[in-house]
């Protein structure tokens, strides 16, 4: 298989880029309703997602989600 990401074959496919690092999906990210900005070039998904979700309420909680289900969608599609 090919290791580099099919959305927009730039990089290597790995979670941080699939869902933080990729400018397609950055750009999906800050074009939401929640206009978020991924500023940390070295922090983990995971991480990134926790400190995220300590800042919001419930709505902004399920529009996150809802980004990420969509990016994976997108993606396997």
């Amino acid at each position: 298989m090919d290791p580099i990401f099919p959305c927009c074959g730039e990089k290597e496919e790995n979670m941080e880029h699939l869902f933080l690092r990729c400018n397609d999906v950055r750009r999906v990210w800050f074009g939401s309703q929640l206009g978020v900005r991924i500023n940390q070039p070295n922090m983990s998904s995971n991480l990134w997602l926790s400190k995220w979700l300590r800042k919001i309420d419930d709505v902004a909680a399920q529009q996150v989600f809802g980004l990420l289900w969509s990016i994976r969608r997108n993606r396997n599609d």
